[in-house]
């Protein structure tokens, strides 16, 4: 690298290798259940997930 930095490219290498990693392990299920735990306020509250929308 003539103008770059070998220690900064190390940095940013790391960090992708980081979230390369969390996003090939990332699993989300689609089910009701897991809806609850990322949205435990709206539980019960899902209707609109199900209306089409009035355009």
């Amino acid at each position: 690298m003539p103008e770059g930095s070998t220690e900064k490219f190390q940095e940013i290498n790391e960090a992708y290798k980081i979230l390369d990693k969390y996003v090939t392990n990332f699993k989300f299920r689609c089910t009701k259940e897991e809806f609850g735990n990322q949205h435990p306020f709206s539980v019960g509250d899902t209707e609109w997930l199900h209306k089409p929308k009035n355009t």
